[in-house]
């Protein structure tokens, strides 16, 4: 409407020009019609096509692609509180993590022990009350990689089952890398990883390489994507196993709805048309953002295809963010599916855990202080979640009593003296 007002506004005061106004209007018009199209009609061939990944690659997707498959992933680190205005009121929940999580397109962190699993290596059938020396391995009779390739294996059952049993889980070997230690050093970040550099990776305690299992399983056709990431340590005759889990949920429904009834056949096409040309406005008014795209340009040409291969002076090549994870749903909010991800990432956790008591037994290590623990870990997991945990009204301790109000009674038939939750 601004733009038919805008051209007869020109013609009356203008009549020399008014052709030549109707000319820039019309071709303003179908300009906007086929870019609003345009877009549709490539919202509707991704709707059909088989696969999303283009017949041909260019330079940049290519090193993209190579990166996609790579084990190592760079992680950028939390800004050092001398680098940043810090806020004295600031309260941070204590997490292994930190405040942002190093999995950069893995999701939501939501569930992690605190503190880690750590087993000291004793023989079984021990006495209780002999000396430490005396119970202990002096020497691990197994190393972390052989660990890691048992807990490998038994992961990868789940996937083998019948369909109507069937947990899909993919396994795979994940290393993760600080991006200012790949500045450093460059042979952090190799072209490719073997076999024998993951295993000395693993046997490696406070190598900057942080080896983790990765399990992932997807859900509601990728649509939710729960991965659990194993982290396993043998130090000071101790076993150390910690373990994240992460959520990836769905997607907003402006995401979705091409493939709504109406939204990918005709009627999508032109209404994708029109609704480009009553936006003209509102992009005339972002039309300053040309600057922006000339500078991103500019970069493209400047700078190589793949940084990861190429250091450049100040800067760095930590993943900065992941478009799926930032429209994904917050974890808090999710419903339904919920008791779904929760369950499939409790019968992970489970695997791994008795497959490693089981190994443990299986190198005369023992498992009784594993046991109790493990246990614990599956009762407890209300309190690993990542979900707000309120406790008020709770009474710890022998003889322990809670403090009521004047006007509430604290008798035994108050339901309400116990907690709350």
């Amino acid at each position: 409407m601004s733009l038919i007002l805008a051209g007869l506004a020109i013609a009356l005061t203008h009549p020399d020009h008014a052709t030549t106004a109707l000319h820039v209007a019309t071709g303003i018009t179908l300009v906007c019609l086929g870019i609003g199209a345009t877009r549709q009609l490539m919202l509707n061939h991704i709707l059909r096509a088989p696969t999303l990944r283009p017949s041909r690659l260019s330079g940049r997707q290519r090193a993209a692609d190579v990166q996609q498959q790579h084990l190592c992933a760079v992680y950028r680190r939390p800004r050092h509180s001398e680098d940043e205005d810090e806020d004295e009121d600031d309260i941070t929940v204590f997490t292994l993590f930190g405040d942002e999580s190093p999995f950069v397109g893995a999701g939501e962190l939501v569930y992690q022990w605190n503190p880690p699993m750590s087993i000291q290596l004793l023989r079984p059938g021990g006495d209780d009350d002999a000396p430490l020396h005396e119970r202990e391995h002096p020497v691990p009779p197994f190393q972390a990689h052989e660990l890691v390739e048992y807990l490998r294996e038994a992961v990868q059952l789940l996937d083998t089952d019948s369909a109507d049993v069937r947990l899909p889980a993919q396994v795979r070997d994940r290393i993760y890398v600080a991006e200012t230690d790949v500045a450093v050093d460059r042979s952090l970040l190799p072209q490719e990883f073997n076999e024998a550099d993951l295993r000395v990776i693993i046997n490696t305690p406070g190598s900057k390489q942080h080896h983790f299992l990765e399990v992932t399983t997807p859900a509601e056709g990728s649509e939710f994507v729960a991965t659990v990431l194993l982290h396993v340590s043998l130090q000071g005759r101790t076993l150390s196993i910690s373990t994240a889990a992460c959520v990836l949920a769905h997607t907003p429904r402006s995401f979705q709805r091409t493939a709504e009834f109406g939204h990918h056949g005709f009627t999508a096409v032109a209404w994708g048309a029109f609704r480009e040309l009553t936006t003209l406005p509102s992009e005339i008014q972002r039309s300053w953002r040309l600057v922006l795209y000339l500078y991103v340009l500019v970069k493209a040409a400047v700078f190589p295809r793949d940084l990861t291969s190429t250091p450049i002076r100040n800067v760095l090549i930590g993943s900065r963010v992941s478009i799926r994870e930032r429209s994904a749903q917050e974890w808090s909010k999710i419903q339904l599916e919920k008791s779904d991800i929760l369950g499939r990432m409790k019968t992970i956790e489970q695997r791994l855990l008795h497959a490693a008591g089981d190994f443990l037994h299986a190198n005369d290590v023992d498992i009784s202080e594993f046991n109790d623990r493990a246990l614990k870990i599956i009762n407890s997991g209300i309190f690993n979640f990542g979900d707000n945990n309120n406790f008020n009204n709770n009474a710890v301790g022998s003889s322990a009593q809670v403090g009521v109000s004047a006007n509430q009674s604290a008798g035994p038939n108050n339901l309400t003296g116990g907690g709350s939750q």
